[in-house]
């Protein structure tokens, strides 16, 4: 009865192990399956020697058609290498926002790319790198031109709106911001007299008529009309 007993639990034993192993092969197979490759053939050799002299339209005439995963890769790469070729010739005719999105463009269009062949992985990974490094500094420039835009535009409806209080004076109040008092208030001062101490910064604004506004740190603390 203990030589069956024993004789069953190896049996347990053993099939587990088969069991793990069968699976592992399992899963690595799975892992090669998900690995894409391909021959590489006469026509594809064509379009590498293409991609060398760097002729992407006629790559991409050769192509247009994308029947295929060949075709379709190669239509991409013909895409997203030409764009960059333009931006390397023609960079200084486009503006920050649009270098961005150029570059932006070549890299969305190399993610389409299924498989590179080795003789273009050192050509492709150095478009993708600079096109990355390029893509983020002209975007941030781009946005810092937005932001100076914003702040000009802010700036020039600022006078706008001063100058038409300036001759159109509307009562103000104890609290008022100064640019409450510039935009809703008396308008612009005949004068300014600034004084900075410890305790911050005080301001006098001189009007027509001996009228005075006193800020308090950039707020309307005194009126004296």
């Amino acid at each position: 009865m203990k030589r069956v007993f024993m004789l069953l639990v190896a049996t347990l034993v053993l099939t587990g192990c088969g069991s793990n192993n069968e699976l592992s092969e399992k899963a690595n197979t799975k892992v090669t399956k998900n690995e894409y490759t391909r021959e590489i053939t006469e026509e594809e050799r064509e379009y590498i020697q293409l991609v060398l002299n760097e002729d992407y339209d006629t790559l991409k005439e050769k192509t247009q058609s994308n029947e295929g995963r060949l075709k379709i890769d190669y239509n991409w790469l013909a895409s997203a290498l030409e764009t960059y070729k333009d931006i390397s010739e023609n960079g200084e005719n486009y503006s920050n926002g649009e270098l961005s999105g150029r570059y932006d463009t070549v890299l969305r269009h190399l993610k389409f790319v299924k498989y590179i062949p080795d003789e273009l992985k050192e050509k492709i990974e150095k478009v993708k790198k600079i096109s990355t490094e390029k893509e983020e500094y002209y975007s941030d420039l781009y946005e810092e031109e937005l932001e100076q835009e914003k702040v000009e535009g802010k700036q020039i409806q600022l006078k706008i709106d001063t100058d038409y209080r300036t001759r159109n004076p509307q009562p103000v109040s104890i609290g008022m911001t100064k640019e409450e008092v510039l935009t809703e208030g008396w308008g612009r001062p005949n004068d300014i007299n600034k004084t900075t101490n410890a305790d911050g910064t005080n301001e006098q604004w001189v009007y027509d008529g001996y009228k005075y506004l006193y800020f308090e740190d950039g707020i309307l603390t005194t009126i004296q009309e």
